[in-house]
């Protein structure tokens, strides 16, 4: 009879180790997909738009803009003329590779050099070869040596990682003390 009760004893045990360790898993899986969903969301996509002009229609001044290594917002359009660039570096000055509507209009970039860290102002004048003014573009160029943001985001990650391990480790020490409470509970049980 006794060795009946010490069988039912060690099944029940088991059984109470085996729902544990599944518990356990299934809050470390939730906490690795929650970090992969969250590392997956915060990736940036950009879509670009094509601009329809016809051709009667066409805006004098730089057909394209592009700045190696910076963001330009909003996104580049002949007929807007002012930006916001943001710059992370230590560069003093941008490659900016321009193309104009003409060929033989003539630019001239005014401020790209010696940048500082902060806020900086590049003007970019567009004229025909006779000196004509077409177009005059200006570009407000955030500069910082640190991506701040991305910076915070490291850290808010890492927190929210800090979290999920003290829960974890939380979820486990009470598993192990109610595995405890009722090891005690069935030894008390054997011995009566």
């Amino acid at each position: 009879m006794k060795g009946r009760k010490i069988m039912k004893v060690n099944k029940l045990v088991l059984a109470i180790l085996m729902i544990i360790i599944i518990t356990i898993g299934n809050i470390s899986y939730a906490a690795n997909t929650n970090k992969a969903n969250s590392s997956n969301s915060t990736k940036n996509t950009t879509s670009k738009s094509t601009r329809n002009i016809e051709d009667e229609d066409v805006a004098e001044g730089i057909e394209s803009l592009k700045i190696e290594g910076a963001e330009i917002s909003p996104e580049f359009n002949t007929e807007k003329y002012e930006y916001t660039v943001k710059y992370i570096g230590e560069e003093t000055s941008l490659p900016i590779e321009i193309t104009t509507t003409e060929s033989y209009y003539e630019t001239e970039v005014i401020g790209n050099n010696n940048l500082k860290e902060g806020e900086n102002l590049i003007t970019i004048l567009v004229s025909e070869h006779n000196g004509d003014n077409v177009a005059t573009y200006q570009l407000t160029v955030n500069k910082s040596l640190v991506d701040e943001e991305a910076k915070a985001k490291e850290e808010q990650a890492k927190k929210q990682e800090l979290q999920k391990n003290i829960a974890i480790i939380i979820s486990c020490i009470a598993g192990a003390i109610a595995l405890l409470i009722i090891i005690i509970a069935i030894i008390r049980k054997i011995k009566n």
